[in-house]
């Protein structure tokens, strides 16, 4: 079976300070970036294209989840893995990843999300470690809710009653 490709989704607005290393963190192992840009004044999307994104332009409307599911309709990959600007992800993270997409249970679809630690850097200067589920099977039913702090695992749970996830841990 060939490995499986994963799409890196991510909505930002005016983030040059953090997107250069969030897309550094995973440029290895994604291979394709989508970015919705949602009004940025600085240089956000030329950073972004110089990472061989596809960036989409989207006037903001007051929906995380809107944007976020825009990034997703756009993903081509097998698995969609998304993140924040002011997010990056551990080299070790990265390669358990990739080894855990090699697992049956995964390469047999029994899997549809996966937790894994990243980084988020704070405003107080400081950096935390998250575990979280940031990866899912690109699946045309699985889509953000809420307008703030949306969340994508109920509405997978409406699609699959048996959702089983994994972790990198």
């Amino acid at each position: 079976m060939d490995k499986p490709s994963i799409s890196l989704c991510m909505i930002v607005r005016n983030e040059e300070k953090y997107l250069p290393k969030c897309l550094s963190s995973v440029q290895r192992i994604v291979d394709e970036i989508i970015i919705v840009d949602t009004g940025s004044t600085d240089d956000t999307v030329a950073i972004a294209k110089a990472f061989g994104a596809k960036v989409i332009e989207m006037p903001w409307q007051d929906s995380f989840a809107a944007a976020r599911n825009r990034s997703f309709d756009e993903a081509t990959g097998d698995w969609i893995l998304w993140l924040d600007a002011d997010e990056e992800m551990d080299v070790n993270e990265a390669d358990k990843l990739k080894e855990l997409l090699t697992r049956d249970a995964v390469r047999e679809q029994r899997i549809e999300g996966i937790q894994f630690v990243f980084y988020n850097y704070v405003d107080v200067g400081g950096v935390e470690s998250i575990l979280l589920h940031r990866m899912v099977r690109n699946r045309p039913q699985y889509r953000f809710e809420e307008r703030v702090h949306e969340q994508i695992l109920p509405n997978m749970l409406k699609f699959n009653h048996g959702l089983q996830t994994a972790s990198s841990l």
